[in-house]
């Protein structure tokens, strides 16, 4: 089975909503399904009459329960969540648990310019202003304690994490250098997390700060994450970071 995300943005003046639908398809209905929709389309260009009929009476395919699932941004991680009080409040745990299940990606810009820091002493990100840029001019850690509060936090509500690694994490051959990624990964197993994982958000946008990573290049580094899922004995879940579709400005 294929795992396809659609993740759709919504945005209105005075609010934006952000939704990731996630199911699975098997790879032949969905060939099937593109052909018919596209022999349908040349049809009715055409000029001839096409008559659907939808078959209420048996099913064709069952979503996951987690089908409708949702998207924190890492940046959000990087400005608010400096402490155990963040998880707190009876009203944002009943509210989070409403929504389960569901998966919770965590990921986004940010997640290119954050990593797993053991060493680090602080329990929080530097506080950044409401302002601070896209892309960030630094790189920053995270340690056990704030991973930690995180996945408590997901597995109080009841949601299942994906979280998005660094993917500017570079050898000098310029393939994506898995290091600490495989630190995080043992310290998620020693705590019996079971964190699915994606790496790096939109590499399209990398121009943005002068960075390419070619889709060669990229599809290895994705290898080297299956191989590392599968060696840590992670359940297959494995993304490709992208938190909305595109919207327009009001």
């Amino acid at each position: 089975n294929y795992s396809v995300s659609f993740v759709v943005g919504l945005r209105t003046c005075t609010s934006r909503l952000q939704t990731l639908w996630q199911f699975s398809v098997n790879k032949m209905q969905l060939i099937i399904t593109i052909l018919i929709v596209t022999v349908l389309t040349i049809t009715v260009r055409a000029g001839n009459v096409v008559d659907v009929y939808v078959h209420t009476d048996r099913v064709r395919t069952r979503v996951s329960e987690r089908f409708l699932s949702l998207t924190i941004d890492a940046g959000v991680m990087r400005r608010a969540w400096d402490s155990a009080q963040q998880f707190k409040p009876r009203k944002l745990i009943n509210m989070a648990k409403a929504l389960a299940p569901a998966f919770v990606r965590v990921g986004g810009t940010a997640e290119d310019f954050i990593y797993f820091d053991p060493a680090e002493k602080r329990n929080t990100w530097t506080a950044h202003s409401p302002t601070v840029s896209k892309f960030p001019n630094t790189t920053e850690g995270f340690n056990e304690t704030i991973w930690d509060m995180v996945n408590a936090f997901s597995h109080e509500v009841g949601w299942d994490m994906i979280f998005g690694l660094n993917v500017l994490l570079r050898r000098p051959d310029g393939s994506w250098d898995p290091t600490n990624a495989v630190q995080l990964m043992q310290y998620s197993v020693s705590k019996g997390y079971h964190n699915g994982w994606e790496l790096g958000n939109e590499p399209d946008l990398f121009r943005n700060i002068n960075r390419t990573i070619e889709p060669e290049t990229l599809a290895g580094d994705f290898r080297t994450l299956r191989f590392l899922v599968r060696d840590f004995g992670f359940e297959k879940k494995i993304g490709s970071g992208s938190g909305r579709a595109g919207h327009n400005e009001c």
